[in-house]
């Protein structure tokens, strides 16, 4: 671009960006609320050992609980702004494996253990990218966003099972089974909308409600080589402080 152009665009986009109002420029918004969001995930794997074939398998719970939410957003006309927000989910994992174990001296006659998984965690993040479209009615701002998620999820799946066993071997004592940590960073996408109210004469300071669905897929490795297939992100509410600048 030419710099005369380049003049007549700057021109152009400070008019617009002028006809906002100066608290209207930088809106720093925090959240604290909720996600309702709830996966199960199973998994089962073969293994060899004394000339046959068992199994080892696994279930899990991961149930989203409260979620944090907090962004900056840069107006670049007078109804368009950039929203650069990260949010944090806080949640509990559950599990129980199931084993079937080959005897060592009679084919077609498993030993068989259950139980649960201790030990489990789950902790889901993402940045978000977005572009917000919205307008100001008094002390009343409402604006609708979307654009791409970023997402980071850890969470645990069963290693293995270990066991001790003494002749004839028809019962097995569980020694251990432990989850161990696996991690993922898809990319998907978020939308959503906002809804805030400003306090006192200069109008510097609000709060507000917000909705965020958010969805990306992650595959996480499970020690058989394969993988599971988790969801991630869902619909989070929540509400909380408004700083205009």
């Amino acid at each position: 671009m030419t710099t005369p152009k380049l003049a007549v665009f700057l021109a152009v986009a400070a008019s617009f960006a002028g006809s906002a109002r100066a608290e209207d420029r930088i809106r720093i918004i925090v959240n604290g609320g909720w996600t309702s969001a709830s996966t199960d995930l199973s998994e089962s794997r073969p293994y060899t050992e004394f000339a046959e074939t068992g199994s080892i398998g696994a279930d899990y719970g991961l149930k989203s609980g409260f979620t944090f939410d907090g962004g900056v957003q840069f107006q670049v006309f007078k109804n368009l702004g950039l929203y650069a927000a990260y949010s944090s989910t806080s949640g509990d994992e559950t599990g129980r494996f199931r084993a079937s174990l080959p005897h060592p001296l009679y084919l077609n006659r498993p030993r068989t253990l259950e139980g649960d998984l201790s030990g489990l965690s789950s902790k889901e993040s993402a940045s978000h990218l977005d572009l917000a479209l919205g307008q100001s009615k008094g002390a009343w701002d409402y604006a609708v966003f979307a654009g791409l998620s970023r997402f980071s999820v850890e969470a645990s799946v069963l290693d293995t099972v270990r066991y001790s066993h003494a002749y004839p071997y028809d019962t097995v004592t569980l020694t251990s089974a432990a989850g161990r940590p696996v991690k993922d960073s898809p990319t998907g996408f978020n939308a959503g909308g906002r809804l805030d109210y400003r306090f006192g004469s200069a109008r510097r300071v609000g709060f507000g409600v917000q909705l965020r669905y958010s969805t990306a897929t992650a595959k996480l490795p499970t020690a058989d080589g394969k993988t599971l297939t988790l969801d991630l992100g869902g619909l989070s509410g929540g509400g909380g402080l408004r700083l205009y600048f």
